[in-house]
């Protein structure tokens, strides 16, 4: 990993590990899921980030908690992955930091519901109901 995808702030123990791994996971959905070796365009993850936003707050207001959790981790993947694109470090951290308060999580544990939900889905087809459980497996 280049140094310009260092974090020069890091705001919990283990923080570039997991964007590392977030990378890596990402890798492997382009390859498992498009057949392909990279990331996506930056225009078509700031396309699914703002989406993915949208049913966060669709989510808070009519759904369960644990369903806006899965879009939190959905956002915590796309933003890694426009940080991979962009560098912009403060982005990355400002996002995290405002989806996580909006669910009342901490910014650690946002990275920890991204991370379950994409081990599972790096390797498998959609299965909501397998994410959800692995989601709420991490945070307790």
């Amino acid at each position: 990993m280049s140094n310009q995808f260092r974090l020069k702030n890091i705001v919990f123990d283990g923080q570039q590990q997991a964007v590392n791994e977030l990378v890596s996971l990402a890798l492997t959905v382009a390859r498992n899921q498009r057949g392909e070796n990279h990331l996506q365009p930056q225009d078509v993850i700031k396309h699914k980030f703002m989406r993915e936003y949208a049913e966060l707050d669709e989510a808070l207001e009519h759904k369960t908690r644990l369903d806006a959790l899965s879009e939190v981790a959905d956002l915590v993947y796309y933003s890694v992955q426009d940080f991979f694109a962009t560098g912009d470090e403060k982005d990355l951290h400002a996002t995290i930091q405002h989806v996580a308060e909006k669910c009342g999580i901490t910014v650690q544990q946002a990275y920890t519901v991204a991370l379950a939900k994409y081990h599972l889905r790096a390797h498998n087809l959609k299965n909501f109901e397998a994410e959800n459980a692995a989601i709420e497996q991490a945070l307790r």
